[in-house]
């Protein structure tokens, strides 16, 4: 049977309790110093999960009062846009995890990013006015982007899918107002790019 030592006030006796050998013999419980299979499972999942992130847009467009826009309609704005100016980023860091029975320790981790710009452009919809043709109204315009999506825990910079235009997904909305005390019209068109199903560790 081993002994620990437990610290006493300075003039008082030092005194010891008996703790359990390492050896499992008998029914003595043995000492286990790493965490159950079960919660380094757990632990495990949390590091390399994926994050969803998003990043927002705005764009508004000001056009005089003889231009007919009713036939902009809130469902009708299209979009095209580009991911390859998208890149990954991995940064090593160390952060602080909560051990499972209290405390914390540091755990080298990386952060996984999402850095670059995504342009795009949009068509509005038709405008028309008392001369020349009707016209389908666009706007361009280009987002940066520097998110963190996603925390993988081990000690190898971890390979990463290639991106594609599959995980980045624009969500759109369009509205259309009187610009103040004038007849002009504004159009403006907003949204979100959310990025999904990123990253996968090979």
């Amino acid at each position: 049977m081993a002994t620990r030592i437990i610290n006493q006030p300075p003039g008082q006796h030092m005194r010891t309790i008996p703790t359990p050998s390492r050896a499992t013999t008998g029914d003595a419980l043995p000492i286990n110093d790493s965490i159950p299979e079960t919660e380094s499972a757990t632990l495990s999942a949390l590091c390399s999960g994926s994050c969803t992130r998003s990043v927002e847009f705005c764009e508004t467009m000001t056009l005089p009062a003889a231009f007919n826009t009713d036939a902009v309609k809130t469902n009708c704005a299209r979009i095209a846009y580009d991911t390859s100016f998208l890149g990954y980023t991995v940064e090593p860091e160390t952060v602080q995890a909560q051990l499972p029975c209290g405390g914390c320790c540091p755990v080298d981790v990386y952060r996984i990013g999402l850095a670059g710009a995504i342009p795009y452009i949009i068509d509005i919809g038709p405008v028309s006015s008392g001369c020349g043709d009707t016209v389908r109204v666009n706007v361009t315009g280009n987002v940066m982007v520097d998110e963190a999506i996603g925390y993988i825990c081990g000690d190898a910079e971890p390979e990463l899918n290639e991106l594609s235009c599959q995980n980045v997904t624009p969500h759109l909305s369009v509205e259309v107002a009187d610009c103040g005390c004038t007849d002009n019209t504004n159009i403006t068109v907003y949204g979100t790019f959310s990025f999904s199903n990123l990253p996968t560790c090979m």
